[in-house]
């Protein structure tokens, strides 16, 4: 067990320099990853309401109010009020936000391509198998309970 522990602090310090921060450079201006993350829980989720993005976020309401500001300004993202509670400020995902995802999204892809072209058509196929596995076994181990 303890090697698999190793194996899985090495996997996030390499995702976090091969993946996460080239992605970050390359969007440097743009939107950060936490507002990235929010626009992908908007999108996934629907409205939500400021406490409910926090918790989906896992931030505070106050760390959360400046990137919400923020994706405001750049058309990104709607604000509104709940129909049944005016109260209720609701946060929602729009088609502005929805380019920025998918040029994102075009950007990460084009990179990966580039680098996976590198690959022999064995390596690409114990990647693909591997990281199935992968997926279903995080999934598996780190369900909410």
């Amino acid at each position: 067990m303890d090697d698999s522990v190793e194996s899985l602090l090495n996997l996030m310090s390499l995702f976090r320099n091969r993946l996460i921060q080239p992605f970050e450079q390359s969007h440097r201006g743009s939107i950060s990853r936490l507002q990235y993350n929010i626009l992908r829980s908007l999108r996934e989720k629907g409205p939500l309401s400021m406490s409910e993005l926090a918790s989906e976020m896992n931030i505070s309401k106050q760390q959360l109010t400046p990137l919400i500001y923020k994706l405001l300004e750049k058309g990104l993202i709607d604000r509104g009020t709940d129909d049944k509670d005016h109260r209720v400020v609701l946060i929602a995902f729009n088609e502005a936000g929805h380019v920025c995802l998918e040029n994102i999204r075009t950007t990460i892809i084009t990179v990966f391509r580039k680098h996976l072209e590198q690959a022999s058509d064995e390596d690409l196929e114990i990647l693909q198998t591997s990281l199935i596995n992968l997926n279903r076994l995080l999934n598996e181990l780190f369900q909410d309970k």
